[in-house]
């Protein structure tokens, strides 16, 4: 994974199309402090990951939901981000019928 990250890859139980993406340590994290109150509950500060992730996947023609499950700036032990396949985008061709 990017930023040198060391992560593992999982299977999710009772689902054949999501995955959970587990790694410890995140380089986004190390000068940050969530604030108190009810915006921690809210903000998910390593949620760009999962646009990430999605838009690299995107690229290659698969429709994605990625989500942050766990975050250690929360008091989690780890991080982890699920990973579900939606689908894959359907390849649309335009024919030029003018020979341009």
């Amino acid at each position: 994974m990017f930023l040198n990250i060391k992560a593992d890859l999982s299977p999710v139980k009772d689902s054949a199309d999501t995955f959970s993406i587990k790694f410890q340590d995140n380089p986004l994290n190390l000068f940050v402090e969530l604030p108190e109150g009810p915006l921690r509950e809210k903000l998910w500060y390593s949620n760009v990951l999962c646009g990430v992730i999605s838009g690299a996947l995107t690229l290659v023609s698969f429709q994605t939901k990625v989500d942050y499950v766990r975050d250690v700036l929360r008091g989690d032990s780890m991080n982890e981000i699920t990973l579900r396949f939606v689908g894959r985008e359907r390849d649309v061709f335009q024919i030029d019928k003018e020979g341009k």
